[in-house]
């Protein structure tokens, strides 16, 4: 009897995303579920702004629950940042052109950090959301005050 008032319960793991994320398969036209949208190799942590406004222009663009983390490479210097989101419908070419649109800004705001900085870490998350609001205007908004 007391046993049924603490039952556990149960979850249903279709709802989670992988783990480890890069386990996800990659977002290609028609896709469904938990897919990879993001996977980068970094020299180190990047801001969690920036990881925000990945994760904003992910879900203007039709993801849902999109999860972005660091994750252990291979090589134990470096990190991998990596992205998933859950594609209720097949994923369309248009959203495909914007994760390509994603990587290719977030690959050039990490490199123009590692040129200036001399580490990934200090990536600017104002220059990313700018960047990415030209391909999706609803990332004009700022979030965070200066």
């Amino acid at each position: 009897m007391v046993m049924e008032m603490y039952a556990i319960p149960q979850v249903k793991l279709e709802g989670r995303p992988p783990k480890p994320l890069k386990s996800a398969p990659d977002a290609e036209e028609g896709a469904e579920g938990w897919v990879k949208l993001l996977d980068m190799q970094l020299n180190g942590i990047v801001s969690s702004r920036v990881r925000h406004v990945i994760k904003r222009f992910l879900k203007r663009i039709g993801f849902k629950d999109v999860v972005v983390e660091h994750e252990p490479d291979r090589n134990p210097l470096m990190l991998r940042l990596v992205a998933v989101g859950y594609a209720e419908r097949p994923v369309t070419r248009d959203q495909v052109r914007k994760v390509q649109y994603l990587r290719s800004t977030v690959d050039e705001v990490l490199r123009e950090a590692y040129v200036r900085a001399g580490h990934s870490s200090k990536a600017d998350p104002e220059k990313l959301r700018l960047k990415l609001a030209e391909m999706e205007p609803s990332l004009r908004k700022v979030y965070y005050a200066a």
